[in-house]
């Protein structure tokens, strides 16, 4: 039980980081945009 317990919080550990960093490129896409916009 304590093995697939490790398991199941290093799976969420990851989906959840794999979450933070497509929001943060998501985010990071639009400010570029946003701001080429501005730019040019």
């Amino acid at each position: 039980g304590d093995i697939t317990r490790l398991d199941n919080a290093r799976l969420m550990a990851h989906a959840v980081t794999q979450l933070c960093v497509i929001t943060l490129q998501l985010l990071s896409e639009r400010h570029i945009q946003r701001f080429s916009g501005v730019l040019s």
